[in-house]
C-alpha cells in the first residue's frame, strides 16, 4: 500500500527523487529488518521451467 502511494506521487511528478526505500530512511530500513527474517524460501520449494 504504502508503495502504491508513492508510485502515484512519483508518476504525477509531485516526488522528487528515487524510490522511499533507497534513500536509507530509518523508518524502511526498520521495516525491511522485521521483514527479512521472514524471507527464507521453504525446503520443499519446487522450480519451474518453462520451454
Amino acid at each position: 500500500m504504502l508503495y502504491c502511494a508513492w508510485l502515484g506521487r512519483y508518476h504525477a511528478g509531485e516526488t522528487p527523487g528515487s524510490h522511499p526505500g533507497e534513500n536509507g530512511d530509518a523508518r524502511y530500513e526498520e521495516l525491511q529488518a522485521l521483514v527479512q527474517p521472514r524471507r527464507v524460501a521453504p525446503s520443499n520449494t519446487r522450480v519451474l521451467q518453462a520451454e
